[in-house]
């Protein structure tokens, strides 16, 4: 891999991996199960990945984070992950696009970090639009933005609010009700705690 594409291990540390390194596939099954909740070495894996994010946007785009598939302002739909977070073989890539949505996802997580990128992207270039929230997408290299609004992302960006604001669990309440209940499940079937993969070099 590329010099220019690693992050430091000590960025790292311990994680386990998404196929292509982007947000959506780690952080999209947060929207109905509280897996932080369930297992403290998820919510360490979570944080873990969405600070290597956070960091390799540091490195690569002057600040700016949040790498997830989405349609880019060239008119088409992206992959989009970091290399280092991947499994797949170099990763998906970025080309200097972040999506809102992919913050959103990290809201209930790092919700200061998560808000403080969307006040800059939204200070910084036309990515949203007054009555109708964040685009899809920005190219922070060219500024160009994807004049566009995926139902989908749409959907899990709500979703993560919701789930944020609300007091009660918002939506996992309804796919995950007893918790507690799960968890001695769990105990009962000796279930084992993920190796997780070691630092990067």
């Amino acid at each position: 891999m590329p010099a220019k594409d690693q992050i430091s291990p000590d960025a790292i540390g311990q994680f386990h991996k998404s196929w292509g390194g982007s947000m959506f596939e780690m952080l999209m099954p947060t929207l109905l199960v509280p897996e932080e909740k369930i297992n403290p070495n998820l919510k360490n894996n979570i944080t873990k990945y969405i600070q290597s994010q956070i960091e390799y946007g540091n490195q690569h785009d002057n600040g700016y984070w949040g790498y997830s598939p989405c349609y880019s302002p060239s008119g088409s739909y992206i992959e989009a992950g970091v290399p280092n977070l991947a499994v797949k073989e170099n990763g998906y890539g970025t080309e200097h696009i972040v999506t809102p949505h992919a913050i959103l996802l990290s809201l209930p997580f790092v919700p200061e970090q998560a808000v403080n990128i969307l006040e800059k992207l939204k200070k910084n270039y036309p990515v949203y639009r007054e009555g109708y929230g964040f685009y899809d997408s920005i190219n922070t290299e060219t500024g160009e933005t994807a004049k566009a609004y995926l139902s989908l992302d749409q959907c899990m960006s709500q979703i993560a609010i919701y789930n944020h604001l609300s007091k009660d669990g918002g939506i996992r309440k309804y796919f995950y009700p007893e918790l507690e209940k799960m968890q001695g499940v769990i105990r009962f079937l000796g279930y084992r705690q993920p190796v997780l993969e070691q630092k990067v070099s």
